[in-house]
């Protein structure tokens, strides 16, 4: 009996992979929603990390937080721009609360059927802001990792990301990906001509004079893939102490 559910098992497999290849062409033409289910039955390793790796595949960043969530006593993970949920599932493996939040119907549909067997895992289908407003009490009093990552075809809610986690609690690290590192051009960064850029310029009104920032101490020279920046911040004290004794960090002070 076993080995006839065996071979049933895989041949329902091969007949959904032969039906999903030859509807491939037409997934442009599909409602959001569909496409996104369609995408993830594909099992296409390009579809699960289109960036070869959760947090774009980038090793020191990875590392940076996983030390980040590891020694920092982060009580609850929040995510904006769950897009496949590469990052979001490297999240959920830390067995911490987290919550991502997707604002494409595509994207959302692919991270919900991706993402199901992680009980921790919550998706919030929304704007990133203003879901982020909305789970103000669920963050009060918390001390939260928040990885931004929304910026998407000139969308950039940075700003409003920002006040939404500063709004709700004083205890955070707060990591942006696709930022630019202002004394390395080798990590590229998101720019979006007149609505904004990744970068300290367009943050600063958001920023308060307590709160201390760090960039990568690896060159972009050193990254094998990615070569993506991205910034730490969290206020001054015991957080701002603990990244100061991560090595991967480096504290930017203005001159």
């Amino acid at each position: 009996k076993s080995a006839n559910m065996s071979v049933l098992i895989s041949l329902r497999r091969a007949v959904r992979d032969v039906i999903v290849s030859a509807l491939r062409p037409v997934f442009p033409l599909m409602p959001e929603k569909m496409r996104g289910e369609m995408e993830f039955r594909t099992s296409d390793f390009a579809m699960y990390y289109p960036y070869r790796g959760p947090l774009n595949g980038m090793i020191a960043r990875a590392e940076t937080c996983r030390r980040i969530l590891r020694t920092l006593n982060i009580d609850e993970i929040v995510e904006t721009g769950t897009y496949r949920g590469a990052s979001t599932e490297w999240f959920g493996w830390f067995g911490l609360p987290v919550t991502s939040i997707e604002i494409s119907p595509r994207f959302y549909a692919f991270a919900q059927m991706r993402l199901g067997y992680l009980k921790n895992v919550t998706l919030r289908f929304g704007g990133s802001d203003e879901e982020l407003r909305k789970m103000k009490s669920q963050m009060a009093g918390k001390r939260m990792f928040a990885y931004l990552d929304a910026h998407w075809n000139e969308h950039l809610p940075l700003r409003g990301e920002i006040d939404a986690i500063l709004d709700a609690t004083t205890d955070y690290v707060i990591v942006i990906d696709d930022f630019k590192v202002p004394d390395d051009e080798g990590y590229k960064y998101d720019d979006y001509g007149p609505v904004g850029a990744c970068t300290l310029d367009y943050i600063q009104p958001s920023l308060a004079e307590t709160m201390r920032i760090f960039f990568p101490a690896v060159s972009s020279d050193e990254e094998i893939v990615g070569r993506s920046g991205w910034v730490v911040i969290a206020p001054e004290g015991e957080i701002a102490d603990g990244l100061r004794e991560i090595d991967l960090l480096r504290e930017w002070r203005a001159s």
